[in-house]
């Protein structure tokens, strides 16, 4: 069945056969206008282009209608594959043959992948549609959730500070980014008691597990062209394109989606060709495969590549044209998926075609008295961190569940459990001790001090202990479970704090916003304004002391016994021990770019940075357990695409996960990932982004916790600034570019 759309050059095809639904659409390429948007929304720098045609608005849906399993292509999704991939480019400009040089119209000069190569596989959601006729194509639209990772470029610290790379381009609107294209309205889905609006195609995933493709060991191959020679006439067969370009008259590539449907089931096929003329060439494939009756969808992937000489024979640099007589519209994609040989190892999996399944309160723990207690634990305390200091307390040690600080520092209190956050908010809750901050007076300088951070130790032996900096430049460990005061220790110079105090004069020098505890419990790290101490927890000697010359200091960290310190552009790291006072830094530098937060992975092999201008940068270490030695830097990876500066990043429970937070998103990368190969996770609210790149009607975040619990560590509790709090499972997310986790439950 074949019609128009209310857009006279929308050319939609929809067919039914066997309980699938084959859906198509077809529109013209995107103007210029387009062009400058979705440069902007993939991050391109100054000077990166995108394919001359790019088809935003084709697509191709293959959608089973028993389970709402639906798999589906577009050109958005595919070159945000290849702005991660980020691929060297084709050395074409290395040629040297006369007879090269001859056909050369231009040479390339360009330091990016003018190939546009993508392992794109196509994204798999789960939509319950209330008729089978039309589905939802928000997909398609530039949502400013594009995250690219971009390779560091001589980040070792040993050679001082990276090398930028070129500014993003600057057509830019107030949001930061350019003004997006003129959404196309496409008619909306009512699943299952959701209503008609913004998302609304996936909305449903407040309820529905997406399924997953797994390495396939048993269900067979991938066999499309026997299909064709048992059913050679197709009862159905599409071919969508979704970008395409001629490389300046040296070559092409294009990315191209078909589906072939017999009587018997169907095959279809994602290729990306590229062929640089005398040169090289290369075919990504992506095959699936499924015969009506199977409970799973096949899916093959492939990459095959080889010079020209492999491509088509001949010898490029010899004098004389030693080429077979192979005309270039011969040398053409199916050439090169028969002739070039594999890059890497052809992998095969499936895809269950099951009912849907639907999250329950037992799947978030609530059948586990444990974990259903301790989710709700996370709840409250990261409903009351809108309007107090508030720290968990690991397992609920002496009957404590949250040390809370009020909001204007006067006081500390150890509560107990409780599940109703109104009884937190409005202080009504009886708690265990409480103590008020007149305990911290300062009889040397005659002043009140108030609380202004708390850090829980992760040793609970002998009654547990906190840390706590107070506004006078002074930290202090208490004992947990009673608040006995232990011990405290000048963070910021006695010299200082004399100036500050003769003079009557409050200043944020003194102010103790940092202090962090080593997770072996054996020392304290504390900051104020510029200085920061490494101290002793037996006995609160100071072991290291440090002056940032780099502006204050915004956030501290551990790595074993090695205290990580960011201020603007730059990383320290302090190391002491009980023998010696001698300050060690190691430096990690990024010029014109203030770090706002920083976390160490459990395993102190990874560092995780937040900066100012929107950007994540993940450093991967050697994990070389001594300190005294110069630790060298393996890798580095920015993550470019929040809509707001990074404000907080962490690790999960066990070191699996990274999360951080600009925003209006929430991005999630696994650690082992290769983000050539795979999507990070994008946790947003339900809602619509603005026009400029904005928030939309999608809820910035303001903070976020993971689950402690080793067995939770998948979930993720985070706030919004309309105190809202949404609960994300990591891995139950929608299998696009980027993967989408939608919040399970809002309360």
């Amino acid at each position: 069945m074949v019609y128009n759309s209310d857009d006279s050059d929308r050319i939609k095809n929809v067919f039914r056969h066997g309980g699938w639904t084959f859906r198509t659409e077809r529109s013209h390429i995107l103007g210029t206008d387009g062009h400058y948007s979705w440069k902007r929304e993939l991050n391109c720098f100054q000077g990166q282009s995108l394919p001359d045609a790019i088809f935003h608005r084709n697509s191709l849906e293959i959608y089973h209608n028993e389970t709402g399993v639906r798999i589906r292509f577009c050109a958005l999704e595919a070159l945000r594959g290849w702005a991660s991939l980020d691929l060297d480019p084709v050395k074409a400009a290395d040629a040297s043959s006369d007879h090269w040089r001859h056909r050369m119209k231009i040479t390339p000069s360009v330091d990016y992948d003018y190939t546009y190569t993508t392992l794109y596989p196509g994204g798999t959601d789960m939509v319950l549609k209330s008729d089978d006729e039309e589905g939802t194509l928000n997909y398609l639209d530039a949502d400013s959730s594009s995250f690219v990772a971009k390779r560091v470029i001589n980040n070792s610290p040993q050679f001082g500070p990276a090398r930028l790379r070129k500014p993003i381009c600057k057509c830019k609107g107030d949001g930061g980014r350019a003004p997006f294209v003129q959404r196309t309205k496409v008619r909306q889905s009512t699943v299952q008691g959701v209503s008609n609006g913004a998302f609304d195609s996936q909305n449903h995933q407040n309820s529905i597990i997406t399924p997953k493709w797994k390495t396939n060991t048993k269900e067979g191959t991938v066999d499309i062209e026997g299909m064709i020679r048992k059913y050679p006439r197709p009862i159905c067969y599409e071919i969508v394109d979704l970008y395409e370009d001629d490389l300046h008259d040296n070559g092409t590539c294009f990315l191209k989606a078909k589906v072939y449907v017999t009587e018997a089931g169907w095959a279809g096929l994602l290729r990306f060709f590229v062929r640089v003329d005398g040169v090289m060439a290369r075919v990504l494939d992506t095959r699936f495969q499924h015969y009506f009756g199977d409970r799973h969808v096949l899916r093959e992937r492939s990459w095959r590549e080889g010079s020209w000489e492999d491509f088509v024979g001949g010898d490029r640099n010899s004098t004389a044209d030693t080429r077979p007589n192979i005309s270039l519209e011969a040398a053409n994609d199916s050439m090169a998926a028969k002739v070039l040989k594999l890059k890497r190892p052809v992998t095969i999996e499936s895809l269950s075609l099951e009912p849907p399944q639907c999250y329950s309160r037992k799947y978030l723990g609530a059948a586990d008295m444990k974990a259903s207690w301790h989710l709700q634990s996370q709840c409250l305390h990261i409903k009351a961190m809108s309007t107090r200091i508030t720290c968990p307390v690991p397992e609920v040690n002496f009957g404590i569940a949250i040390l809370s600080i009020n909001d204007e520092g006067k006081y500390i209190e150890a509560l107990p459990p409780t599940d109703d956050t109104s009884v937190l908010l409005t202080n009504s809750l009886c708690s265990l001790w409480k103590k008020s901050s007149n305990t911290l007076n300062d009889p040397e300088h005659n002043t009140i001090s108030n609380f202004l951070s708390l850090y829980i130790s992760p040793d609970m032996n002998d009654g547990g202990r906190l840390v706590l900096g107070d506004d006078k430049g002074l930290g202090h460990v208490w004992r947990l479970s009673n608040g006995e005061p232990l011990f405290d220790f000048p963070v910021v110079s006695k010299a200082v704090r004399d100036r500050y105090s003769k003079s009557n004069v409050v200043s944020a020098r003194l102010w103790v916003e940092h202090v962090v505890w080593s997770r072996d419990g054996e020392l304290v790290g504390a900051a104020a304004g510029r200085s920061a101490v490494l101290v002793s927890a037996r006995n609160g000697q100071i072991l290291s002391t440090l002056e940032s010359s780099e502006g204050s200091i915004t956030d501290l960290a551990f790595r074993n016994h090695s205290l990580a310190i960011a201020s603007y552009g730059i990383i320290q790291f302090l190391v002491g021990s009980d023998k010696s006072n001698v300050c060690t830094a190691k430096v990690f530098k990024r010029g014109n770019a203030s770090v706002q937060c920083l976390h160490i992975s459990p395993d102190g092999n990874c560092v995780a940075v937040g900066f100012l201008d929107k950007t994540l940068r993940v450093i991967q270490m050697n994990g070389k357990s001594n300190e005294s030695q110069a630790e060298s830097v393996i890798s580095a990876i920015d993550w470019v695409g929040f809509n707001a500066p990074v404000k907080l990043v962490r690790f999960s429970n066990i070191g699996t996960w990274i999360a951080a937070m600009g925003g209006s998103s929430i991005l999630v990368v696994p650690v082992d990932l290769d983000p050539q190969v795979e999507a990070p996770i994008l946790c947003r609210t339900y809602g619509e982004t603005a026009s400029d790149g904005c928030d939309g009607t999608c809820q910035r975040f303001t903070s976020f916790m993971w689950s402690s619990l080793p067995e939770k560590e998948n979930i993720l509790v985070a706030l919004d600034v309309s105190s809202k709090i949404h609960i994300f499972d990591v891995t139950k997310a929608v299998q696009a570019w980027p993967k989408r986790a939608f919040p399970l439950l809002d309360t």
